[in-house]
Order: structure tokens, then C-alpha cells, then sequence
């Protein structure tokens, strides 16, 4: 699984035009799909080729995919729900299995969803097998009310991380935060701060997912050494790792970033702003 394959589907070269971006907003959503859904693919430059990737964020709840899980669901999948004990665990597997289908179709729309299948690594790591590009791979994400989920070909190392913005974790987070970083996010205006709080865990969390280590390091290694904001998204570089950049934005009531590669250039950026503000 997870095996790094030319794939026409996830790059292209820069004399290809790529793919028309298909985005839907919850309004435009069918309407047998529950939730609110924001599926977008998005166009990562390169300075030789062209990357895709797809996104999803979703605020479909458990008992609502339950009536049509075994329409998405690998039949390993459907197996692995039903022995789960606890009905917390289980929620967050449907849930996450969801997300990360609809992103992977955003990318392969002629897959169907039963034959797409996402294993769990030694370190609980979301392992992605899609027949139709075996060159994808996924990561997930899971706050209290949205799910999370970007595929990407794995040539292109991405994360996702997904945080409420809830008072109740302001001290928390605020201990986080070094005087360093204090300093360069109250540069930044239209955000409270525990918007900037909460997005800054959550850049510090995607990051330490693509470098796969998750926060079991010191969470000072994954410190903030600048931070921009443009068009509503939040854009971060890294002090020891200069080779990834993280953009933060706003969605429903959750910070929402995502990391990839600092010389990437997101097509169409500020259409990640695109939902409504927490």
C-alpha cells in the first residue's frame, strides 16, 4: 500500500493544463449527502510539474452515515466497525473513513467508494489503498464537530489537523505558544487570539503528521519562525523545518491547517477561506 507510482491522475507537467478545480459548497451538495461538506481539489505548483490533491472537511455526524455506511464503506471497513466496543472509537472510524473517501474521489471520481480502502500503520497512520491511483496516500483529522481529510500523491508529503475553537482549551494551548511566536502573531489583525491559539496547535500538529513522529518530540522542535496572513488564510514557516510551510484558515467553528512543501504554490489559495468564520 502507499506505493510512490507515476500517476497522470496526481501530477502533471507544466505544459499540461490541469484538471478544472471542482469545488462544492454545502449548498450545491446532492441531496441524498448529509452534512455540511466542503470538497475542493486543490493545484499544487511546482517549479517543473503540477501536483493534485484533494480535500475534504465535513461536519457529517456518525448516525447519519450509519444509514448508508456500507455505501462507502470497503467490506474490511464494514467488518472493522462492527467489532469495534466502544461507540466513541467506532464514530470516529466512520467518520474519518468518509472523509477520506470523498477526498480520494475528488481525485478519482470513477472509483467507487467500497473498493477504496484505509488501513490503520503500526502508529495508528491512515494507510489509503485506491485501485485506481496507488500512488495516493491520505491523511485525517478529528475535531468535535468537523472531519477532516486530504489526499495527495505521495511524491508530495501533506498533513491536515483540524481543532474547535473552544474557550475551554485557551489555557492549554496558550502554554504551547513560545514568547517568539506571541510576538509574531499579534502582528496579525482580524483574529482573537484564541483563533491564533488554536491554529497554531493545529500547525504544530499536521506538521509533526507529515514528519511522522506525531507530538510524542519536544513540541518546541516544531516552533513558528514567521507567519503571514493573506486573503483569510494564515500562512506559517517553520524554524527547524524549512522545508514545509503550513496555511491555517477559518472553517464553521474549527482552525483548520494544512502542511506541505514551502515551495509549493497552492493554486487559487484564498478560496480556502471560503466557509464561514468561527
Amino acid at each position: 500500500m502507499n506505493k510512490v507510482n507515476s500517476d497522470l491522475n496526481a501530477s502533471k507537467g507544466p505544459e499540461q493544463k490541469p484538471e478544472q478545480s471542482s469545488e462544492l459548497a454545502p449548498e450545491q451538495l446532492p441531496a441524498d449527502r448529509p452534512g455540511a461538506v466542503f470538497l475542493k481539489q486543490l493545484e499544487l505548483q511546482r517549479t517543473d510539474q503540477v501536483y493534485l490533491a484533494g480535500l475534504c472537511l465535513t461536519t457529517t455526524g456518525a448516525d447519519e452515515l450509519r444509514q448508508h455506511a456500507q455505501s462507502f464503506l470497503h467490506p474490511h471497513e464494514w467488518q472493522r466497525l462492527q467489532a469495534y466496543a466502544h461507540r466513541k472509537r467506532a464514530d470516529d472510524y466512520l467518520r474519518g473513513r468518509y472523509a477520506a473517501k470523498q477526498a480520494t474521489t475528488v481525485l478519482c471520481p470513477r472509483q467507487p467508494q467500497p473498493g477504496i480502502r484505509v488501513d490503520s500503520g503500526i502508529f495508528r497512520q491512515p494507510l489509503l489503498w485506491c485501485p485506481d491511483n496507488p500512488a495516493l496516500e491520505v491523511s485525517l483529522s478529528h475535531a468535535a464537530s468537523v472531519t477532516a481529510a486530504i489526499a495527495y500523491p505521495g511524491a508530495h508529503p501533506m498533513a491536515i489537523d483540524t481543532e474547535n475553537i473552544d474557550g475551554a482549551n485557551v489555557k492549554t494551548l496558550h502554554e504551547q505558544v513560545t514568547e517568539q511566536e506571541q510576538r509574531l502573531v499579534a502582528q496579525l489583525s482580524g483574529y482573537s487570539q484564541l483563533q491564533l491559539v488554536t491554529g497554531l496547535w493545529t500547525v504544530k500538529e499536521a506538521l509533526s503528521k507529515v514528519m511522522r513522529c506525531g507530538l510524542t518530540a519536544p513540541i518546541s522542535i516544531f516552533e513558528i519562525a514567521d507567519c503571514s496572513d493573506t486573503d483569510g488564510v494564515l500562512e506559517f514557516r517553520f524554524k527547524h523545518f524549512i522545508q514545509y510551510k503550513a496555511l491555517c484558515f477559518v472553517w464553521l467553528n474549527t482552525m483548520c491547517s494544512i502542511v506541505l512543501p514551502a515551495n509549493t504554490r497552492l493554486v487559487e489559495q484564498s478560496r480556502l477561506a471560503a466557509g464561514p468564520a468561527a
